[in-house]
């Protein structure tokens, strides 16, 4: 995935393989890519040599791709929509699949400039 940062979920989730009920990282391309961790109302850095997106959207849309489970390490391909508005965090959930983010060649929707 090469640099990325990262969210935590509110959510416990439960692994498939293992049953434990943990909250889990989950990675995303937006912001300053300097492995920086999150929680839900926090504001995203915009200083660094690597950026993805733009500062000062009203609200993006980005993908999320959830770590596997800390007890056990599966990995059960848990995909997320992260929503930021104003360079906050808002929201983590898992993907309905709506959103086709690769679809305009960027994992983030900008959905109100």
């Amino acid at each position: 995935m090469g640099m990325f940062n990262s969210v935590m979920d509110p959510e416990c989730r439960r692994c498939p393989r293992c049953g434990a009920s943990e909250q889990r990282w989950v990675q995303f391309k937006y912001g300053a890519l300097t492995l920086a961790r999150y929680r839900v109302g926090e504001a995203i850095s915009w200083d660094g040599a690597f950026v993805e997106g733009e500062a000062g959207h009203g609200r993006v849309g980005v993908e999320g791709l959830g770590q596997p489970c800390p007890k056990c390490k599966y990995d059960d391909d848990l995909v997320y929509d992260i929503v930021i508005e104003g360079d906050v965090i808002r929201s983590v959930a898992l993907s309905g699949g709506v959103i086709d983010y690769l679809a305009q060649g960027r994992p983030y929707w900008v959905v109100l400039s």
